[in-house]
């Protein structure tokens, strides 16, 4: 269960992280190359909503707490994602994204402040996570035992 559990965390922020930086940053550019070709268009939509709404919505209904420290795994995750960013960058030419040429120290430092923010969204889910979702053995603490385990 555990590792299911760091798999689910480990897809919802790459989710957030990847709609974030589409959003904010990419969208209004790669849209426009789609303009003229509708199924394109709406799959870019599509790959860039569904996901995230479907883990979304499987975080709400499911009992699932981010754990606060596992957002090490994530910034493990991160550096790895960086160095293959870095290599396909330097390998091909061309930067996958704009905003990450790896040709000065500039884009080390907007990868760790990305990173950085991941880590810091990470917290406040796990957080919001722990408020909204006490487990179970709280919620019977609260309610008292159940029966079988009260003294008689």
């Amino acid at each position: 269960m555990g590792a299911i559990h760091l798999l689910f965390e480990m897809a919802l922020m790459m989710n957030i992280v990847t709609m974030s930086v589409y959003w904010s940053i990419l969208h209004t550019e790669d849209i426009k190359q789609y303009m003229d070709h509708t199924y394109k268009w709406a799959h870019m939509y599509n790959v860039h909503i569904i996901p995230s709404l479907a883990l979304l919505l499987n975080f709400i209904s499911l009992d699932i707490r981010f754990c606060h420290s596992h957002w090490k795994f994530f910034m493990v995750f991160g550096a790895a994602y960086g160095i293959v960013n870095f290599t396909s960058t330097k390998l091909s030419g061309k930067p996958v994204y704009w905003f990450l040429p790896w040709d000065s120290v500039l884009s080390l430092i907007v990868f760790a402040s990305l990173n950085s923010i991941a880590a810091t969204v990470w917290i406040i889910i796990a957080e919001i996570s722990y408020n909204l979702k006490p487990i179970k053995h709280q919620l019977e603490t609260k309610r008292g035992a159940p029966k079988q385990f009260k003294s008689q």
